[in-house]
């Protein structure tokens, strides 16, 4: 599968919880080796109302430690967009960057401590972003309610935490 670290590397990064524990500039996962989130099966992204939705790498140039797919609903009924990261650098790397606030921890999948986030300054109210750690970095949830024409908007918080429990058990922990 691609993003399984070879050999002994995950055990070399991963602390007492079972999440990494060595800066993402020292660990020696390589970039290839971090899963790739476009391999979330398409069941998966159908069952959420993706099926019709574009599907695209989230950089188009790559970022060092990083990889991400984002999916987005088209036409006059899209209602929402939403994306995964999956990054080395540790889930405390996430919370102590000064560049996020307004933490708010929750669980996912039946009680792994994530939190949700923002990006400091960024006051959108139809974006939510939800992060967790794993045994090779952290992965970050992020989605935005469109503006619709008919019906109501989806709220934020409630579909990062859908998207996040359905793409869960597909991310290595």
């Amino acid at each position: 599968m691609t993003g399984e670290p070879k050999g002994d590397r995950v055990s070399q990064i991963t602390g007492a919880a079972g999440t990494a524990t060595v800066p993402g500039d020292a660990s020696p996962i390589t970039d290839e080796e971090l899963f790739d989130p476009c391999t979330i099966p398409d069941d998966v992204t159908n069952a959420f109302g993706l099926a019709t939705a574009i599907k695209r790498n989230g950089f188009p140039t790559p970022l060092p430690r990083w990889r991400s797919c984002v999916w987005s609903q088209t036409g006059a009924n899209a209602r929402f967009g939403v994306s995964i990261l999956v990054t080395a650098y540790t889930f405390q790397e996430l919370l102590d960057n000064p560049t996020k606030d307004r933490f708010v921890p929750t669980t996912v999948e039946g009680g792994h401590a994530a939190t949700y986030f923002a990006e400091k300054g960024e006051d959108d109210p139809n974006r939510c972003k939800l992060a967790w750690g794993t045994s090779t970095g952290a992965v970050i949830v992020d989605t935005t309610a469109f503006v619709v024409r008919e019906g109501p908007r989806e709220e934020p918080r409630p579909l990062v935490q859908r998207w996040a429990e359905a793409v869960y058990p597909h991310i290595p922990s």
